[in-house]
C-alpha cells in the first residue's frame, strides 16, 4: 500500500459523504 493510501481512502469517503448529504438535501427540497 503506498503511504498516502490512507489519506486518499479519507478524502475519498468525506467526498462520498458530502455527495450522498447534497442528494438527500436535493430530496428533500424536491419533495417539499
Amino acid at each position: 500500500m503506498p503511504k498516502g493510501a490512507r489519506g486518499n481512502i479519507e478524502m475519498y469517503v468525506e467526498i462520498v459523504f458530502k455527495t450522498k448529504q447534497a442528494a438527500v438535501s436535493g430530496l428533500f427540497v424536491k419533495h417539499r
